[in-house]
């Protein structure tokens, strides 16, 4: 049995819109500047997280997180958001995910621990637009 533990006791945050992250400078990856204190904050590590869900006994990915200090990019790679959070507690998502499929909508984002395998991953969970609930697993490449 594949049993999950929160590391702590996280809440279920809404994700607001998928709005562009106002304008701040990039880098020549398309990527707002790190701030140093996000790491020493324990945000998420930097990288490329896959994120996959499984329906119907199939799994399928839903897309690429990246993450780079305390900015990301959702599914679609294209736009550039500010997270905040740590791995103690929930992690919202300023700019929205962009890339969900249409009218899904976040409900939470948490790190969890497997007590089975103790991999660390993010857990995305949210609602399609005839109410079911799913989540999605992401694990840093």
């Amino acid at each position: 049995m594949f049993r999950q533990v929160m590391l702590a006791g996280a809440i279920a945050l809404v994700v607001s819109g998928c709005g562009e992250s106002g304008g701040a400078a990039t880098d020549a990856a398309g990527a707002p500047p790190v701030e140093a204190a996000t790491a020493a904050a324990g945000g998420l590590a930097d990288g490329t997280y896959v994120c996959t869900y499984n329906s119907g006994g199939m799994l399928f990915t839903l897309g690429n997180l990246q993450i780079k200090g305390n900015q990301y990019s959702g599914f679609s790679g294209d736009k550039w958001g500010t997270y905040s959070g740590t791995k103690e507690t929930s992690f919202t998502f300023h700019d929205g995910l962009v890339g969900m499929p249409d009218g899904f909508t976040v409900t939470a984002s948490r790190w969890l621990t497997s007590t089975y395998s103790g991999e660390q991953y993010l857990e995305i969970a949210y609602v399609s637009p005839s109410g079911n609930s799913l989540s999605s697993t992401c694990s840093i490449e």
